[in-house]
């Protein structure tokens, strides 16, 4: 007897764990690659039909997770990825998602992170702007996109501008505790590719104060568990920078060490 099965369906009430687990390893499908794979994979992308797209999503994601697409395929078919990845931050909550993760890897795949990082900035920031009130699961996955490029790439001032958008995400009145937990996660990712002296001379005067305020038991333990991460990351930068007068008071002026 044929056993039929149903796509989970996802809304507000949704449980997030649930939802990732629908779009990682059991549906992103690893095979071997054959010349024409992924090129197909990547040719769905661009289809009409959302139900198409979002296997397409899988697809290509599942054979990049492998890692051994060759490079003059990710090359020859970067373009059109990236045309099929806009296309899916302006889809459905899934499929939103489903492009942010495809984002991520191949921005782990390709040789040239800081072009593909680049090409899809603007996009990124409108599907974060369109969806931070309205998709909280599509916002933090497009979060952690991001986060992912802007790390990859390693570019400092990419970083700080990243960080900087963060916190005004953070600071929207309709932010979920999904995208907050993305968010300092996200600071706490990027903050680990910058130099010590930055971090200590602008990350932690200028946002400690911001992260800190997430470890408030008015948020979710997800939230405060990431939040104090981050917070330990900074602490740990400004002992490395300081190691001979290290005193971790002295960042009580932009991080409530009392209340940690």
């Amino acid at each position: 007897k044929r056993e039929i099965k149903t796509k989970p369906r996802f809304d507000e009430s949704s449980d997030y764990s649930d939802f990732t687990k629908s779009l990682t390893t059991s549906t992103f499908e690893s095979e071997m690659i054959s010349e024409d794979s992924f090129g197909a994979a990547v040719d769905g992308l661009s289809e009409k039909s959302a139900g198409v797209r979002e296997k397409a999503f899988r697809h290509a994601a599942g054979l990049l997770q492998s890692f051994s697409v060759p490079e003059w395929s990710l090359e020859k078919r970067k373009e059109t990825l990236e045309d099929g990845i806009k296309k899916g931050l302006r889809g459905t909550e899934r499929e939103k998602c489903l492009a942010s993760r495809l984002t991520a890897i191949f921005g782990m795949c390709t040789d040239d992170g800081e072009g593909f990082y680049n090409s899809l900035k603007d996009d990124l920031q409108n599907a974060i702007s369109n969806s931070i009130g309205s998709s909280k699961y599509a916002a933090a996955e497009i979060i952690k996109a991001w986060a992912t490029l802007a790390f990859i790439a390693g570019d400092e001032h990419d970083n700080l501008e990243f960080i900087s958008k963060c916190v005004e995400w953070g600071k929207i009145e309709s932010c979920s505790s999904e995208c907050k937990k993305a968010i300092v996660s996200a600071i706490g990712f990027c903050t680990s590719a910058l130099p010590g002296n930055t971090v200590v001379e602008k990350i932690i005067p200028e946002y400690g104060e911001f992260v800190s305020s997430f470890v408030q038991g008015t948020n979710g333990n997800d939230v405060r568990i990431d939040a104090a991460q981050t917070i330990a990351l900074f602490f740990e930068f400004y002992r490395h920078e300081n190691e001979s007068e290290y005193d971790p008071f002295e960042l009580d002026g932009y991080i409530d060490i009392t209340q940690l």
